[in-house]
């Protein structure tokens, strides 16, 4: 690196430094925990879909009664989502 994409990243760290110490530790860790549950919740719903579409195309077609069951199943999760979000914004 040159001398001045150094002093570039030492502004950026200094100023990411200096924001995150103005937040308290507690909120930040609120935030890291509603990033987890919200990736958790999407990492189910993309497996859920996954073994859904693999379970609906052995048989060659896909039925309405499967595409019910898929809408279920992404309502239940789309309400994980949600609720995290709702919850969060309840702790601030």
């Amino acid at each position: 690196m040159n001398k001045s994409n150094n002093n570039i990243v030492s502004w950026v760290c200094s100023g990411i430094t200096c924001v995150l110490a103005s937040i308290s530790v507690e909120q930040v860790t609120n935030i890291i925990l509603l990033i987890i549950g919200i990736l958790s919740a999407l990492v189910s719903l993309a497996y859920n879909i996954y073994v859904w579409y693999n379970k609906a195309k052995q048989d060659g077609k896909i039925t309405t009664d499967e595409v019910k069951n898929l809408k279920n199943e992404v309502d239940k999760t789309t309400t994980e989502i949600k609720n995290d979000v709702d919850n969060s914004k309840k702790d601030k």
